[in-house]
């Protein structure tokens, strides 16, 4: 089965203006300032999160790794990058940036079985059916 792997990166800057769109909406609020730095670490209840430090501020600021990647998912669809629904998503953070890793499996679309002595191949949007062939001839005329 085909895999996909992917990792996109975010300046720390980019991955606070994202965190500052989503803020409007949750139950947090950042400071006005820069962000300083960012360490991934674990939340009282166990879950990862992220702990951020502003320029200016003493205040540190907790945010769950899950708010964290919405964020960021956001931020890729405000400029077109395509991120896929099924895809497992997780985040790491590393210094002064942080990174989207996204990882999806291949499925099988097909839910008849083509027999084996049968091809199917596609023309002009539709799937047909050809007797397979064996002949070295035929296989050129095939191909051709």
């Amino acid at each position: 089965m085909p895999t996909e792997e992917r990792f996109i990166k975010f300046t720390l800057n980019e991955a606070i203006e994202a965190l500052r769109v989503i803020s409007k909406r949750g139950n947090f609020s950042l400071p006005a300032s820069s962000a300083k730095s960012a360490v991934e670490t674990a939340s009282q209840d166990g879950e990862l999160a992220v702990e951020l430090t502003f320029n200016g501020s003493n205040e540190v600021i907790v945010i769950p790794n899950a708010v964290v990647a919405a964020a960021l998912i956001s931020f890729c669809g405000r400029f077109n990058i395509p991120i896929p629904k099924q895809a497992n998503k997780c985040l790491g953070v590393m210094g002064q940036s942080m990174m989207l890793r996204i990882n999806s499996v291949g499925t099988n679309t097909s839910k008849t079985k083509t027999p084996s002595n049968k091809l199917t191949k596609k023309k002009c949007g539709k799937n047909t059916l050809d007797e397979e062939k064996n002949d070295e001839t035929d296989a050129e005329e095939f191909l051709l």
